[in-house]
């Protein structure tokens, strides 16, 4: 169980409070948005007047990437961008896509638990612009495990304590690792463990990470992790502790390494499948904006 720190909103069920950073542009500060999903207002709920397919401000998270980018797998499928990781994947149209701004992370929520030092980073090949974490912008909060950004989700509201999602999907820097291999397992281990069993008392599985080439060409090392029977919270109505984690780690156009993951929970009627994971993961492709 994952509790707030900036704001609640829900990431995925085992990630059941999270935090969200949006940066609105360069020049910007960094705000905290409560919710992913605007909440309707109260006096327009007779009779509204007809509204574009998008009718968010680009600023806000939900609003969605660039309608400019077709989908590879089907017409009807959305695609999620992240220009800063040179990436753009599609996903099916009953998911939600998200502003490339869109910054989510998982904090530490361990109790009694000191942390283990860490070896420094070694150097990577690019001049990228990270910090020491890797992640894409400065960060709220200084017990953060892991975050991402450019994020599509799918599986909404299916606890209704509070925004919860089943399935999410992102990018991120992956600095420190030694190559593409290294940086997939480093990125399915870490979301494995901080989304579902962050004390790490359950069955954690990892695979060999496995060279992939996306049908766009794409190329790098993917690996798979899953967990199950981690510390259940019985405070929590929406907590959950089985899930799996799928990264493909690739170099980005500055030739940084960079890891695209998928962090979905399974054990339940509505679980994602394998082909399903396999068909996002083979539209990865290249895209600068």
């Amino acid at each position: 169980m994952i509790a707030a720190i900036a704001v609640s909103v829900a990431l995925v069920a085992g990630v059941a409070v999270a935090g969200v950073l949006v940066v609105r542009g360069n020049d910007s500060e960094p705000t905290a948005n409560a919710s992913p999903t605007p909440s309707p207002d109260p006096e327009e709920t007779e009779e509204p007047e007809p509204e574009p397919e998008n009718t968010l401000r680009p600023d806000d998270p939900r609003s969605g990437t660039r309608g400019d980018v077709e989908p590879v797998v089907a017409e009807d499928w959305l695609v999620q961008t992240n220009t800063k990781r040179s990436l753009a994947f599609d996903v099916p149209p009953d998911w939600s896509t998200n502003s490339e701004d869109m910054f989510v992370w998982i904090e530490d929520e361990r109790e009694g638990v000191e942390d283990e030092e860490e070896p420094e980073p070694e150097e990577t090949s690019g001049d990228g612009d990270e910090d020491e974490d890797g992640f894409d912008f400065d960060l709220p909060e200084p017990n953060i495990l892991v975050g991402m950004s450019a994020t599509a989700v799918h599986g909404e509201n299916w606890c209704s304590e509070r925004w919860t999602s089943r399935v999410i999907a992102g990018s991120k820097g992956s600095l420190g690792a030694t190559g593409t291999a290294d940086a997939a397992t480093r990125e399915a281990r870490d979301w494995a463990y901080s989304a579902y069993d962050q004390y790490q008392e359950g069955t954690f599985e990892i695979t060999d990470p496995e060279p992939f080439t996306t049908t766009e060409g794409l190329e790098g090392h993917t690996v798979t992790a899953t967990i199950s029977g981690g510390r259940e919270d019985p405070e929590d109505a929406c907590d959950w502790t089985e899930g799996k984690v799928v990264t493909f780690s690739y170099r980005d156009a500055r030739a940084d390494l960079a890891t695209w993951i998928l962090v979905t929970d399974t054990g339940h009627d509505e679980e994602i499948d394998d082909e399903l994971i396999e068909t996002i993961m083979s539209s990865l492709r290249r895209w600068d904006g």
